[in-house]
């Protein structure tokens, strides 16, 4: 049995204007908001039950959020809610196993596994596990594959597998309920002594009802031991065999997710799941209130009963609070907020739609689409401004601890520098910045979410506050501006061959990329100095060569390169340009790259995830420099000397 896991200026403008650039927005709104009545049992209430996940106590809700997202990659089911779905899986996972939940993101596994194709790429359990048989034989050739050498192909399919062996165990959470033929007795030759559930011919009994029948076993157990081999009936081997079959299915029962039951051992608070109450404390399981019920909530939604659903999750949770020593659960109250009010999502939203007015800004002379963008832009902003502050709350620290933080904390940096530069007269170009490049960072974020839990604990190398807020807060603002000053650069490449003959419009562009890329070098530099400091405090060294610290020392080399051309003539404002758009590049190598590496004392950082996404950034960086590159020189061909 796997050990428990255990916690050791003002704007004014005629209303009407306001209303008609506010307006789109707000149907946006609108349209995203489920109609209500989801389809289904409605297991709301479930959704604020605390579970421990990796070592961090949050709403069930979360919990089934995470694990939809790690299966499918999308946050909801067809007319479900990752919610409803999850119980689906716990209560009635015979339902559950026909929700296409699985994603294959490479066609040519379904292929292989002979699985028929679906157009969403989703594929449910039972479609999978016809094709167990070959799917276990490509998990056990994968698996012997070390990983630097394994295949596309390879990595799906171990992903797949473990999603599907922890699907299995989260199905199988309440199995201890299920009739099971092996502990009913054929026997012709009953006894009267036998309890009725053993030969019930029309329900064979469930684990549950085997422990509750302990003290008959005990007692036919000890029976059977002074009787002699030779005078053993049918019923006593029946017996014999139940018993040892209880045992085996006990010794086998591990502790595995969903931790939902809370005891108080040794003066800690260890979290159990069901199957791993009942195997660590299966004589005194039955006086267990968590979960009896859990059983009552179990029964509740299998009879499609909300009410007493409802009254057994408020039992439950009581039974929870008094296992636990004073103040040892959160209060999920505003997690679950969080989760509903879906801020990022929404900003995104949003700030694409802002985008959209913007460019249309750009070649229009009106002022309605431009001052609709800024609408959007900060109606944006305040959603993404709103799930930080709610992250910062219920984590206790600043919101940029893993990958998933940085991108949203850029996206918030990068629209502000886009307003700024729109508040500096420079039309268009600063929303242009600020919602493209705010869409575009929330959409990356969202990648990495499928990581696993963004509200995760902090990792004990972060755990410094000061340091946390100085170094990483500096570093990402660094990031934001060198990539803010990479977007308005190509901004500036195009109209240069676009639009070469507005001299002073390219000047003012050429000084916003020179402003926005002075300010991330500033803080860039900045960051890696106060990362120094920490690492002295934290590593007992200043610098160490680490990737972490190489790639944050070529940002800088590169952007003191790129500065001292241009001081000293060697450039001008088309050669700053293309610098900043290579200073971006190496931001996100740094940022990206570096975690694809899985070496250095950075480990925090680490994830497989982003490959695609870098590769891709490159490539195409490398396309469109090239492009500009070429009608650069044929434009200057054709210039007479």
């Amino acid at each position: 049995m796997n050990k428990p896991y255990q916690k050791n200026g003002t704007i004014r403008s005629h209303p009407g204007i306001v209303f008609r650039s506010v307006l789109p927005f707000w149907l946006v709104l609108l349209i995203m908001v489920p109609a209500g009545g989801a389809a289904g049992f409605s297991a709301a209430s479930f959704g604020s039950v605390t579970v421990l996940e990796n070592g961090r106590k949050k709403p069930f809700d979360t919990f089934a959020r995470n694990k939809l997202l790690q299966y499918s990659g999308k946050r909801r089911l067809a007319e479900s809610s990752a919610l409803q779905w999850l119980c689906r899986v716990l209560f009635t996972p015979e339902k559950a196993d026909f929700d296409k939940v699985f994603l294959i993101n490479n066609p040519e596994v379904a292929r292989t596994l002979g699985i028929p194709p679906e157009r969403k790429r989703r594929y449910s359990y039972a479609a999978l596990s016809a094709a167990a048989e070959a799917l276990q034989r490509y998990y056990d050739a994968a698996r012997k594959t070390s990983a630097d050498r394994q295949s596309p192909f390879d990595r799906e399919i171990l992903r797949i597998y473990t999603n599907l062996i922890d699907y299995r165990s989260l199905a199988s959470t309440f199995s201890f309920l299920l009739p099971d033929p092996v502990f009913h007795i054929r026997a012709a030759d009953t006894t009267p002594d036998l309890p009725r559930v053993l030969i019930d011919p029309h329900m064979p009994p469930s684990f549950l009802d085997m422990l509750r029948l302990q003290p008959f076993l005990a007692r036919r157990m000890t029976a059977i031991r002074n009787t002699g081999t030779d005078s053993l009936t049918a019923i006593d081997h029946s017996i014999i065999e139940i018993t040892r079959t209880m045992y085996a299915i006990s010794s086998a029962a591990e502790n595995t997710p969903p931790h939902l039951i809370p005891l108080r051992e040794n003066g800690d608070d260890v979290w159990y799941s069901p199957w791993g109450c009942i195997a660590a404390h299966r004589s005194k399981v039955l006086s267990q209130p968590a979960l009896q019920a859990l059983i009552t909530i179990y029964h509740a939604y299998k009879a499609g009963n909300r009410k007493r659903f409802d009254d057994a999750v408020t039992t439950f949770s009581a039974a929870v609070r008094s296992s636990l020593s004073a103040g040892a659960l959160p209060d999920t109250a505003l997690e679950l907020f969080y989760n509903r009010l879906g801020a990022f999502f929404i900003a995104k939203i949003i700030l694409g739609i802002a985008a959209l007015f913007a460019l249309t800004a750009l070649f229009s002379r009106g002022k309605t689409a431009a001052r609709c963008s800024t609408a959007g832009i900060a109606a944006g902003w305040l959603f993404c401004t709103a799930g930080i502050i709610l992250r910062m709350i219920i984590m206790r620290h600043p919101p940029v601890t893993n990958l998933y933080e940085t991108f949203i904390f850029v996206a918030w940096a990068t629209i502000i520098i886009g307003l700024i530069l729109e508040f500096l007269r420079i039309r268009s170009i600063g929303l242009l910045t600020a919602s493209l490049s705010g869409f575009i960072f929330l959409h990356i974020a969202g990648r990495f979410a499928a990581d696993g839990d963004t509200l995760g604990m902090l990792a004990a190398i972060l755990d410094s506050g000061f340091w946390l807020t100085t170094h990483i807060i500096t570093i990402a603002l660094g990031y934001a501006g060198c990539l803010g000053a990479g977007f308005i650069a190509h901004v500036y490449l195009l109209h240069r061959v676009l639009r070469a003959g507005d001299k002073d419009r390219l000047g003012r562009i050429a000084g916003a990329v020179y402003g926005v890329f002075a300010f991330g070098m500033l803080f860039t530099v900045t960051g890696t100095v106060t990362g120094g400091m920490w690492a002295d405090q934290a590593w007992g060294r200043f610098w160490g060569w680490d990737p972490k610290e190489n790639g944050a020392l070529l940002i800088i080399l590169w952007c003191m390169i790129v500065f001292h051309a241009r001081r000293g003539r060697m450039i001008a404002d088309t050669g700053m340009a293309i610098g900043a758009i290579i200073a971006a590049m190496l931001v996100m190598c740094t940022w990206i790259g570096v975690n694809l590496l899985g070496t250095g004392l950075h480990s925090y950082g680490f994830t497989a995830s982003g490959a695609k996404l870098l590769f891709g950034y490159t490539g195409g960086e490398m396309i469109f420099l090239g492009i500009i590159g070429i009608i650069e020189l044929s434009q200057r061909k054709r210039v007479p000397k």
